[in-house]
């Protein structure tokens, strides 16, 4: 079964965690998500994050698809 997350979802999940991360002062964050091919469909930087952060968050959404698993 393939869960798709439309563009309004992504924001408002965009909107509850940099306002959880800023509330908790924890470092910023980049959200991304895959399609069940690995692609990114929705990425967003918090201000702030390392250049390199998009990468590992991108490589990480791909990899969750590709092994059908949580990033965790």
């Amino acid at each position: 079964m393939i869960r798709r997350i439309s563009h309004a979802q992504f924001i408002a999940l965009c909107q509850y965690v940099t306002q959880e991360v800023e509330k908790d002062g924890g470092k910023p964050v980049v959200l991304a998500i895959a399609d069940e091919a690995g692609d990114i469909v929705y990425m967003s930087h918090m201000d702030n994050t390392p250049p390199r952060s998009g990468k590992i968050a991108s490589g990480k959404a791909f990899t969750a698809a590709q092994m059908e698993r949580t990033t965790t």
